[in-house]
């Protein structure tokens, strides 16, 4: 999926949308855990509460790799911020 990554301008505005919501009760957490701050915005934004959780599981879409799985490999990165932007509620 990260072939499909449409690039980091879009990334960028995409998730700007989510620095204007209110942060979810774990987003210190997230940023604690996500180097890039723009995923722990996103992350929180969409899954709230249960982002922690979420981070921890394998999902079908990263091939069964979980969200943390995808950390510090500049490709998968952009596999999870494609998948997120696909994703959007």
């Amino acid at each position: 999926m990260e072939q499909y990554y449409p690039g980091d301008d879009k990334w960028i505005a995409f998730s700007a949308l989510y620095r204007t919501m209110p942060e979810p009760a774990v987003f210190t957490e997230l940023k604690s855990i996500f180097p890039d701050e723009a995923l722990a915005y996103v992350i929180g934004g969409i899954f709230g509460d249960v982002a922690l959780a979420w981070i921890e599981r394998e999902i079908p879409a990263l091939d069964n790799l979980r969200p943390m799985d995808c950390l510090g490999n500049t490709g998968l990165e952009k596999r999870l911020k494609t998948m997120l932007m696909r994703m959007d509620i």
